[in-house]
């Protein structure tokens, strides 16, 4: 069986269809071990909404998921521009609306703390 760790890589990645990743997330009764959501994967989800090859709704649920988990971390160096996207992109109702400028305005400044 995966820890859950690996089961949050999977839909951090998106190497399979998130319904059954969540279904056996739903083994595990509290945050057993932490992931640590590296910003190459938010970016690339990003990029993945900016050339259509995704919709809007799966961009908004991947963000939703990651939001505010206990099991999730982030590396320190990485934690505040993480945070801020993640809420960005998964709260369009209450700030930007996840139009192909503001994504690219995201995917910038999470590229200006790459470099």
């Amino acid at each position: 069986m995966k820890t859950q760790a690996e089961l949050i890589d999977e839909i951090a990645w998106r190497r399979r269809p998130r319904e059954a990743i969540l279904e056996d997330l739903l083994l595990f009764e509290s945050a057993s071990d932490i992931f640590i959501l590296p910003l190459s994967a938010v970016t690339e989800i990003i990029d993945l909404r900016i050339a259509g090859k995704i919709p809007e709704k799966e961009l908004v649920e991947w963000s939703n998921f990651f939001e505010c988990r206990d099991e999730v971390d982030y590396q320190e160096k990485e934690r505040d521009i993480i945070s801020k996207a993640i809420f960005l992109l998964a709260n369009p109702e209450i700030n930007y609306p996840l139009t192909e400028e503001n994504l690219r305005m995201i995917r910038r400044e999470c590229e200006n703390h790459e470099n």
